[in-house]
């Protein structure tokens, strides 16, 4: 149990700047 939280916290940690970056992105082509 504690293995597949730790994997799923590693998972959810990459994913989220990835999402973080694409929003950013978005905000600074509309600012353009």
């Amino acid at each position: 149990v504690g293995k597949h939280g730790l994997k799923t916290h590693l998972s959810v940690k990459q994913t989220t700047p990835s999402i973080e970056l694409k929003k950013s992105k978005k905000i600074a082509d509309g600012t353009k």
